[in-house]
């Protein structure tokens, strides 16, 4: 997810990108909407980052992380 600590060893590069993205583009008065699946079941369902820019989580999956190379089962 994009607000996602950096620290764990399955977030970086696509999260760092989305984040940032995101943010630049909420900074120019776009409105951003980010969906992302629950990994946590103290997550709030909407998060506001910045004015424009929210995180919003989705039921899909048992609420835990999972490896990205998991993923792809969930959906099938």
């Amino acid at each position: 997810m994009p607000a996602a600590s950096l620290e764990g060893k399955e977030t970086g590069g696509m999260n760092v990108y989305v984040l940032e993205l995101a943010k630049e583009l909420a900074q120019k008065n776009c409105i951003v909407d980010v969906y992302t699946r629950c990994q946590e079941k103290h997550n709030e369902k909407i998060v506001t980052v910045t004015k424009n820019f929210r995180v919003i989580h989705l039921d899909a999956g048992p609420e835990k992380q999972l490896p990205k190379k998991s993923l792809y089962l969930l959906s099938g």
